[in-house]
């Protein structure tokens, strides 16, 4: 049976420290995403072919190169990045310029080319925000690669609105 001054000891001496280690590791989560986050290619394979046959595009090779697409996990039960159930995928151009991170809980969809290109032409046009302007021009980049009629029912199917799409 658990004595009190166990409790009192627990309470007052390791819950602090377990607070700060936390709290530590939840920054770290915040500015290091790739350290919880695992290579799309283990996660899912064929989804790694549609995004890599996306990336090998000759407009999108000579801008920003070769993408990494990680699956990002992110930290205890915190399941994602952005807690946002409508977020499939976003990328931190500032802090990494050719990385896309997908969320594990809604990347496995049908129309992940449009989501790939979508968050490619983010990079591309090295966009920083969430403004309707950059997602429409996303959208537009994304409708080049994938078809227009095929962005146009990824919005419809998923609900986003248009210049809302996928992030």
């Amino acid at each position: 049976m658990l004595s009190l001054k166990f409790l009192g000891d627990l309470i007052f001496i390791y819950l602090p420290y377990s607070f700060f280690i936390y709290a530590f590791l939840f920054m770290m989560w915040n500015r290091c995403p790739h350290l919880f986050s695992i290579k799309l290619k283990r996660v899912n394979s064929e989804k790694y072919i549609i995004a890599k046959e996306i990336n090998k595009r000759p407009e999108i090779i000579t801008t920003i190169g070769d993408v990494n697409f990680l699956v990002n996990f992110g930290f205890l039960f915190f399941p994602f990045r952005r807690i946002d159930r409508r977020t499939f995928a976003y990328v931190l151009w500032v802090f990494y310029p050719q990385t896309v991170f997908l969320n594990p809980l809604r990347f496995n969809i049908e129309y992940f080319d449009v989501l790939v290109a979508h968050e490619i032409g983010h990079l591309c046009k090295k966009h920083v925000g969430n403004e309707l302007k950059q997602e429409l021009e996303a959208d537009g980049f994304a409708s080049v690669i994938c078809g227009e009629e095929r962005v146009e029912d990824a919005n419809k199917q998923y609900g986003w609105k248009h210049g809302d799409c996928i992030t």
